[in-house]
């Protein structure tokens, strides 16, 4: 039986050398906005970024609980903190992850944060993602 589900917006990404599918988004804390582009990783067990993103937010990044992530770059520290994501129309509030140093990660989007929020399809073939909030 087809499962459905009301599509609340439709991206088109585009194609790059790595096959990457990198969702535009804003994070939000204290009052403070940034626009970035983060890289749609359903293996990454959490929202992982760059330090810069949380300086730019006025977040003090080793405030916040330390974890080791390790993966194919390497081991790495971060530091945990709830932001407000907006993809799109679609805006919610998160527990992600700060790296303790600059430069460090690509800005990802996992499992925990993100794709736990929405139901997504992907048509990579044809370069587009559809998304809603996982509670509509």
């Amino acid at each position: 039986m087809p499962h459905r589900f009301e599509v609340v917006q439709r991206h088109n990404y585009e194609k790059d050398a790595d096959q990457a599918i990198f969702i535009p988004l804003r994070l939000s804390a204290n009052g403070i906005l940034v626009h970035l582009a983060a890289k749609l990783d359903t293996g990454a067990d959490y929202c992982l970024f760059d330090r810069e993103w949380a300086d730019s937010l006025g977040i003090d990044v080793e405030s916040g609980p330390r974890k080791k992530f390790r993966g194919l770059a390497g081991r790495l520290d971060a530091f945990e903190h709830v932001v407000t994501i907006k993809t799109f129309d679609i805006e919610f509030s998160s527990l992600v992850y700060f790296t303790g140093e600059m430069g460090v990660a690509r800005d990802l989007l996992g499992r925990n944060g993100w794709l736990d929020r929405l139901r997504v399809a992907i048509m990579h073939y044809d370069r587009e993602i559809y998304l809603s909030p996982y509670d509509s």
